[in-house]
Order: C-alpha cells, then sequence, then structure tokens
C-alpha cells in the first residue's frame, strides 16, 4: 500500500488545497488513491485510478470493469474505506414515489423558509440542533462534509436528503434535473459552486451552502451558511461577496442557486 501520493497522481489534485493519502486498493489491475482535499472553507474526497502503463485519471467512484465480485469491491476493504464509499456514494434514493403519502406539498416559500430557518439553527452553536461534522461519517472528521451538511439541513428540515453523497459534482446534478434554478439570490436557496476538472486535467474543487435572508439593502452582504473543514461544523462563514470572489473569481467555478422543489419533499408538510 503506498504512503505517498504519486507524482503523476499529484498533478491531478486541485493545488490551491491540501492534500492528504487516505487509502490505496488494487482492484483488478487498476490501482486506486482516496485523496481528501480540503481547506478551511471546505473539502472533498478525490479518487484517481491507476493502470499499468497508462497515465492516471480522475474517477467518481470503483469502476465496474474493474470490480470482478460486480458488489462494488468493498468486500475485502479496510473499514474505514468501505464507510469512504458509503458517503461518497450517499443514501439518496430517488426511486421514492414523490407524490405518494404525506400532506399536500408545501409552498415554494415555506420550503424556502424551512430550509433557511433550519441552516441558521443549525449554525447556531447555543441551538440544540447545532450541526457537527466531526463525526460524520467518512469525511474525514469534517474535512469534507460540505454536501454532507447541506444534505442533513435539508433532512432536519424537510425531511429528506438532496443526494449526491460527498460530491458537489454529484449534488449539482441532482439540483439541475430535480429542482428550480434561480437566476439570482434567494432567500432559502442552495448556493453552490460545483466541483469541476479543469481543462488540464487537474480538479477544481467547489462548496456548497444555503443562502440566509438577502440583504436587499446590499446584496453582497447576504449571510451564507455551510459547513467549515477548519470547525468541523455547520457556520454562518460566508457573505455572497466573499463567496463569489473565492469560488468565482479565484477558482473560475460557476455560482448558481436552486430553490428545492417542494414535491421532492412529499412528507415536509405532516
Amino acid at each position: 500500500m503506498a504512503t505517498e501520493i504519486p507524482s503523476d497522481v499529484e498533478k491531478l489534485l486541485d493545488p490551491t488545497m491540501n492534500k492528504k493519502l487516505f487509502e490505496t486498493v488494487t482492484v483488478g489491475k487498476a490501482t486506486y488513491y482516496f485523496i481528501d482535499q480540503y481547506d478551511d472553507d471546505g473539502g472533498e474526497p478525490v479518487i484517481v485510478r491507476s493502470l499499468p502503463g497508462a497515465s492516471p485519471t480522475l474517477v467518481d467512484d470503483i469502476l465496474a470493469e474493474d470490480d470482478a465480485t460486480g458488489g462494488g469491491a468493498t468486500g475485502s476493504f479496510s473499514p474505514q474505506l468501505q464507510e469512504r464509499l458509503k458517503a461518497i456514494r450517499g443514501e439518496f434514493d430517488d426511486a421514492v414515489d414523490d407524490t405518494a403519502g404525506g400532506a399536500a406539498p408545501l409552498s415554494q416559500a415555506e420550503v424556502n423558509k424551512r430550509l433557511r430557518a433550519k441552516a441558521m439553527k443549525c449554525a447556531d452553536r447555543n441551538d440544540p440542533e447545532h450541526l457537527s461534522s466531526r463525526d460524520a461519517p467518512g469525511t474525514d472528521h469534517g474535512n469534507l462534509a460540505c454536501a454532507w451538511a447541506v444534505n442533513q439541513v435539508a433532512k432536519k428540515a424537510l425531511g429528506r436528503e438532496i443526494g449526491g453523497g460527498l460530491a458537489t459534482a454529484n449534488m449539482v446534478v441532482v439540483l439541475r434535473d430535480k429542482h428550480k434554478r434561480a437566476t439570482d439570490l434567494v432567500s432559502g436557496c442552495v448556493i453552490i459552486s460545483p466541483t469541476v476538472t479543469r481543462l488540464n486535467g487537474t480538479r477544481n474543487i467547489g462548496h456548497v451552502g444555503i443562502v440566509g435572508e438577502v440583504n436587499t439593502a446590499d446584496k453582497d452582504q447576504t449571510k451564507i451558511y455551510s459547513n467549515s473543514s477548519g470547525a468541523a461544523e455547520f457556520q454562518q462563514n460566508f457573505t455572497y461577496a466573499r463567496w463569489r470572489g473565492k469560488y468565482k473569481d479565484d477558482k473560475g467555478l460557476s455560482v448558481e442557486f436552486f430553490e428545492l422543489d417542494p414535491q421532492r419533499f412529499p412528507n415536509a408538510g405532516t
């Protein structure tokens, strides 16, 4: 098992973030490097697949073509790696019948209000619902928990996670496909700068949070709530100006807004 990140693997990582080799495993002929990347604000796991005689590539999971067992290749993995893979994959069940059971769907305004209010409670250290990510499974004690935390707030507020596991790139697919895109800040919406792979093949890691009450006098000072990797807890840790400055201006990522679709949370009104 490798104890250091090989140079050809390191070239694929986000150079702006800390890096730490979590675990290395062999599946079939492929070697997989599971790497933690984070800074004080956020972070995500990175998986790199390497085959003999070929350049390593970024992947989202163990590829089926490498797994002769057909079971996700987790049987022989360490408990820590099994926990990490479960967290990466998430537990969101997209097959749930969104019209089954529960009361009538909430209005869009009520969904936004509930998500905003729950974000504020989860960010308040004096509130019983304060959300710590230090013990969040598979997140390196909160370093990789930005998507996990937003999913937890959504579940507390609306009864169901958004989806995407630990990856903002996966969460944004759910948001784009299942929820309502907004053109600007909306109180109680999800703000996301999803992770992408740059044209040069390197990973560019983003972040996700929840927008507080929009400051109509100065939109840039609108508060945003998200997981803090450095503090391992959900916080009010951004303004819109700081978010845009870091993720759009400095990192070149998109900044997208989504109102969660009430139809996707059929039990929120019960």
